[in-house]
């Protein structure tokens, strides 16, 4: 029997994944009001991850230091993305 998959990352305690995909981090990220920047996934993961964040997404720098923890990082870079954009008509 496999890991069960738990995803918790918009509660407002006990925020963590377990054994699931890093793109669920990389959605929360995206949805951070401490971010102002898009996030993208440059890690290469392709595995499941477990990672949690007893201090919830409050600052950047806290948020960064829990990345840091489990050997990932937030960097500030420049890179040309394509987006769609909802407007009226």
């Amino acid at each position: 029997m496999g890991k069960l998959t738990a995803i918790h990352l918009f509660n407002v305690n006990n925020i963590y994944i377990k054994n699931a995909p890093i793109r669920h981090l990389i959605t929360r990220l995206n949805n951070c009001e401490a971010i102002t920047f898009p996030v993208l996934n440059e890690t290469g993961y392709t595995d499941n991850i477990d990672i949690d964040f007893p201090d919830g997404f409050k600052d950047i720098k806290s948020i960064r230091q829990r990345l840091q923890y489990f050997g990932l990082d937030l960097r500030e870079a420049e890179r040309t993305i394509e987006v769609f954009v909802i407007k009226d008509k």
